[in-house]
């Protein structure tokens, strides 16, 4: 294992380590008022208001640190992109301070409000600075912003004109973490991968290059598939099964997108190695496969 790969291990988790504690601040501290405020009624009864705001705050950080947990260790242990990992580092750590926060006021409906609205205009921002900086939206990043559009309208609302209907935001809260969880079920709940993995190696081929040029890309799929294999992985390599098949015109572009997508359903990884219209194509397809994206061959080492 090289030496960036054992310092992006320790880097993640010390930021996991820290984002878990003010995340666990923020649940004990809102469970203990909630608990507090049960005992202190003179009734002995629960309130029915405050017990609808805790359950929106619980959804919103469950919601919370478990995507960002998520996101920000994939972008630390398989992307390798600093931009992404110090944009990630400052939005999760702005939403669990926010989160600490809310804990210790969600009690008030109104503070509620402000806080929601906050958070989903910071996490709006910190979704759109990471497309910036990275190939393009994942299918989880549009829904959550969606998510925040839908709670920074409501928000507004209720600060405008129903600002004591706190049972709104419950209703809408329950909504969205139900939605969250069943559409990105994959996300939150990642299957276990096999220890050997059938890796499918996804980079340039043709692209209107020269014969010369071909042959180079084929070459170097080669060369990632030996360093596979040494690693104790099956590689499949596209380019040297399909190597020529280009100069027959019996067979279309269709044709070696339907090849191409039969042998990924098959595979348990997607190593790309570099940009190309078509290598673009097949990732996009991995992702919605659910395969382990490899960018970088000593990720197979880090797999847990």
């Amino acid at each position: 294992m090289t030496h960036n790969s054992e310092l992006s291990k320790t880097s993640a988790k010390a930021i996991r380590l820290i984002y878990f504690l003010i995340i666990s601040l923020a649940i004990t501290g809102g469970l203990k008022y909630c608990i507090q405020s049960f005992y202190q009624s003179s009734s002995g009864r629960c309130d029915f208001k405050l017990l609808s705001l805790f359950v929106v705050f619980m959804t919103f950080v469950v919601r919370f640190f478990l995507g960002s947990y998520k996101c920000l260790t994939y972008d630390i242990e398989v992307q390798h992109n600093r931009k992404i990992i110090l944009v990630d580092s400052l939005g999760f750590f702005s939403n669990s301070i926010l989160l600490y926060i809310w804990s210790l006021s969600y009690q008030d409906p109104t503070k509620s409000i402000y806080l929601i609205l906050i958070l989903c205009i910071i996490d709006t921002i910190w979704l759109v600075l990471v497309r910036l900086a990275s190939k393009g939206w994942e299918r989880f990043q549009i829904q959550w912003i969606w998510h925040n559009i839908v709670f920074i309208l409501i928000c507004v609302l209720l600060l405008k004109i129903l600002w004591k209907e706190q049972f709104v935001l419950l209703v809408v809260s329950c909504i969205a973490f139900i939605l969250d969880f069943t559409m990105n079920f994959e996300l939150y709940f990642p299957k276990r991968y096999p220890k050997v993995l059938k890796v499918f190696i996804a980079g340039p081929y043709g692209d209107n290059l020269t014969e010369e040029e071909i042959k180079k890309n084929v070459l170097n799929a080669e060369i990632y598939g030996k360093n596979i294999a040494l690693k104790g992985h099956i590689p499949f390599i596209p380019h040297k099964m399909l190597e020529g098949w280009q100069k027959d015109n019996r067979f279309s572009v269709k044709d070696f997108k339907k090849i191409d997508e039969t042998w990924l359903n098959e595979c348990d990884a997607l190593y790309y190695t570099s940009q190309s219209k078509g290598a673009d194509e097949e990732l996009k397809t991995a992702k919605k496969m659910g395969l382990f994206i490899i960018y970088n061959i000593d990720d197979l080492d880090n797999l847990e």
